[in-house]
């Protein structure tokens, strides 16, 4: 095996010529194939910061009147749903609170009508949807949280207004209902256009969903937000529930699967491009190399008749061509390693940046920015050893017409 190593390595150093030029061309294609698994990790990396960013989930609200809670835990219990939202709307009188004006084009009440602040009750207040899609920040305190009791999150503007800060008690009026609840959590935030004062995020009291029932005259719901563990279960998922012996008749269902379709259709075209880039690369590598590698066994005809004619076995032959290749194949994984950081980078931003570029479908939902993410050693691991594969297959079918000759023929042809 040493005398192999020695002959490979003396045979790669005397052809420095010919050695630089395979060395150049594996260069090339090692550093194409780990340009395309840097990208198509980072495509995977994109698919899963989208779920994270824009959790997969449905709505069930009701066409007239309330959602009656106890239909709402049943969907809860389908199998692929991981998480819920209760929400009850309605409206309430703070006691010895000032609201938050309407802007100039509002609607103006008289001096004998109390105003009303927007109450939202809620199981969990980070999954509303002006907060999941950043459109609210809590800027101070903590989220409404199931199995919270007299708790409440306000707008910053009208805690300012009033003095109130987070710990502070406010109570709620409602039809002769009265409830009282701790600030937990300050938030800001701007709602879109609304007609009166309680549509305003500025006046808008999340509550948890206990105390919004004290001052509601029944238990119904707005509607039930449902989180599933991923966006390909979310069809399955509202399937079973519509399964449910559920009112359907009086019920809507409304998925979010608009909210990153158009990232996640983006992603799947570039990942069908980037199995034909790798076809494609595959293809033309293996055809370059076996016609290089054709000239280059051709002009070792003098060497390759001598080593058969004084005993040298064809496989031992093939042996040491294969090794001389792998030394350069080594060589040009390590300059592959590195020419491939910058140029992955570049097209990886450009690709990932066209995937996300598509989800305009939905403004206002928060898709996380694209990132290009390097190659892992996983990654560069694969891609040499499929370019290694396909310097491999190369090195066969250059090499087979010759080794098939006779050692006289192969003699014959110095002549």
């Amino acid at each position: 095996m040493s005398l192999l190593l020695k002959r490979a390595w003396l045979s790669v150093s005397r052809r420095i010529g010919k050695s630089v030029v395979l060395l150049l061309i594996m260069t090339v294609i090692f550093t194409a194939l780990v340009a395309e698994a840097s990208v198509r990790g980072s495509m995977q990396a994109l698919r899963e910061s989208v779920s994270r960013g824009v959790p997969a989930g449905f709505v069930v609200r009701p066409g007239a009147g309330e959602l009656s809670l106890a239909d709402a835990q049943s969907v809860s219990g389908v199998q692929g749903v991981t998480g819920h939202n209760y929400v009850r709307g309605l409206t309430a009188t703070p006691s010895d609170l000032k609201l938050v004006e309407m802007p100039a084009s509002g609607v103006e009440f008289s001096g004998d009508v109390a105003p009303e602040a927007g109450v939202t009750g809620v199981t969990r207040s980070d999954l509303i949807h002006g907060f999941a899609a950043k459109q609210y920040t809590l800027v101070e305190g903590r989220h409404i949280a199931d199995g919270d009791h007299d708790s409440a999150i306000i707008h910053q503007e009208l805690a300012a207004k009033n003095g109130l800060k987070v710990g502070d008690r406010v109570t709620l009026n409602r039809d002769g209902k009265s409830v009282t609840v701790t600030i937990v959590g300050l938030f800001t935030g701007a709602s879109g256009k609304a007609s009166l004062p309680s549509e305003m995020a500025e006046n808008t009291f999340y509550t948890d969903l206990a105390s919004s029932g004290e001052l509601a005259a029944g238990q119904g719901l707005t509607e039930a937000q449902y989180l599933v563990s991923s966006a390909d279960e979310l069809g399955a998922a509202i399937a079973r529930a519509k399964g449910l012996s559920l009112p359907w008749d009086n019920l809507q269902v409304e998925d979010n699967a608009k909210s990153f379709a158009g990232v996640l259709s983006g992603i799947a075209t570039v990942e069908g491009l980037l199995n034909l880039m790798l076809a494609g690369v595959s293809l033309a590598s293996v055809a370059i190399l076996v016609f290089v590698l054709v000239f280059w066994v051709r002009g070792r005809v003098h060497e390759i008749g001598i080593l058969l004619s004084v005993g040298t076995s064809k496989k031992r032959l093939l042996a040491q061509f294969l090794i001389e290749l792998t030394m350069v194949a080594l060589a040009a994984g390590g300059l592959a390693a590195l020419a491939s950081s910058q140029v992955s980078r570049m097209l990886g931003d450009f690709v990932i940046g066209q995937a996300a570029g598509t989800d305009d479908s939905q403004p206002g939902v928060n898709v996380p920015p694209p990132s290009f993410a390097a190659a892992s050693a996983f990654d560069l691991g694969r891609a040499w050893l499929l370019g290694y594969a396909v310097v491999l297959l190369s090195a066969v079918v250059a090499m087979i017409p010759m080794l098939r000759l006779k050692p006289k023929q192969i003699l014959s042809k110095m002549s």
